[in-house]
């Protein structure tokens, strides 16, 4: 019945709004984003020609938590927003503690931890008020959030404990589908690494499977993190480089940071610096985009650990892609297209599109120009 629904048309007639909302929700949850901001943006859109769903303060917090994965920040921040607003109107006490969730993994990613933490605050005051299982676990989620971003692994571990003691078993065998990256990144982070292995093989095939690149992406920062912990270097290398592939499908800024991070993370320690300082100014170009400061921090520390002082000239100064970013920055530093391509694992053909795309975009026509402009 839901496969007849369309998000473009009215087929089948009378419109079927909630029916239409509950699928983007099921395509949410079982890896499909892209299907599931379609159809929730389709909910969005009739609300504001008067068929307003019962439904509409979940379906805003189900698109906002969809945009957070696939780094759309600015849109979702804004349904965030609206979801808190609309449950507050409607008295539809259960969202709330979704809708806070949702609109505090924003704030907690760009680093406003005060704001963060209110809605937190309110998500679980919501979630006493209306004990419901999904209540509980999206309060105990942002909790954990936000704990990561602050490198707080004790309190994001003891929140997600939470999760499970607080849940009956199947509730929390189906919730764990959202909660195993923070797991396993807080379990590596504390050094327990067989534990966090566990949790990424119960993951790891049926999100191979899938057709969540995001979530791939993410599986492949993880093994590799968990190989690299190891000490298995090679393995975890063909991890990342496997990730490096996802996230060419997943168009996601956030996943791509991440993974980049991760990668020039296990660069440095490895001894590849050169290699490092690619990945890592890719990494913080992607997360400046987003104005995840927390993440931008992160790669200024990584940077900072060689030696390598962060651009103050960011990609939002001249429009550049965060990729174009990185090129235009190794190409102002003297480098060749061959060794451009050569540090970014890129072809010297498209080292060549990104160049003709910035020098379009700067308005310039050499590379000494390039130099001049990223140095003024």
């Amino acid at each position: 019945m839901l496969q007849s629904l369309s998000p473009t048309r009215i087929v089948p007639k009378p419109y079927e709004a909630e029916l239409l909302a509950t699928r983007g929700n099921l395509k949410a949850w079982c890896g499909d984003p892209l299907g599931a901001v379609e159809d929730l943006s389709a909910v969005i859109r009739s609300s504001r020609t008067g068929s307003v769903p019962r439904s509409l303060p979940n379906a805003y917090s189900s698109l906002a938590e969809v945009e957070y994965r696939l780094g759309r920040w600015a849109d979702g921040s804004a349904h965030a927003d609206l979801a808190v607003s609309l449950a507050q109107d409607s008295d539809q006490v259960w969202e709330l503690p979704f809708a806070h969730a949702v609109a505090s993994f924003f704030h907690a990613g760009r680093g406003d931890w005060t704001i963060a933490g209110e809605h937190i605050e309110a998500a679980h005051r919501a979630s006493d008020a209306a004990p419901l299982p999904l209540s509980a676990f999206y309060a105990c989620l942002a909790s954990a959030r936000l704990a990561s971003l602050r490198d707080d692994w004790d309190a994001a571990l003891a929140a997600l404990a939470l999760i499970r003691s607080g849940l009956a078993g199947p509730v929390t065998t189906t919730l764990g589908r959202r909660t195993w990256e923070l797991e396993t990144e807080a379990l590596l982070a504390a050094g327990r690494v067989e534990e966090a292995a566990r949790v990424l093989e119960r993951s790891g095939s049926e999100l191979l499977d899938s057709g969540d690149a995001t979530a791939r992406v993410q599986l492949w920062r993880l093994r590799g993190m968990l190989e690299h912990a190891r000490e298995r270097h090679s393995t975890a290398r063909n991890a990342f480089l496997q990730g490096q592939m996802a996230a060419k499908d997943a168009n996601s800024p956030l996943a791509e940071g991440e993974l980049e991070l991760a990668y020039g993370h296990f660069l440095r320690k490895t001894g590849r610096r050169r290699a490092a300082t690619a990945r890592i100014q890719l990494a913080r170009a992607l997360f400046d985009g987003l104005r995840a400061r927390p993440r931008v921090e992160q790669c200024d520390a990584e940077l900072g650990a060689y030696g390598v002082r962060a651009r103050s000239r960011t990609a939002n100064d001249y429009g550049l892609s965060a990729r174009e970013q990185v090129v235009a920055n190794l190409v102002a530093s003297g480098k060749s297209n061959r060794e451009v391509g050569e540090e970014l694992y890129l072809s010297t053909k498209a080292i060549e599109y990104h160049m003709r795309n910035i020098f379009t975009k700067l308005g310039i026509r050499s590379r000494h120009q390039l130099a001049s402009r990223l140095a003024g």
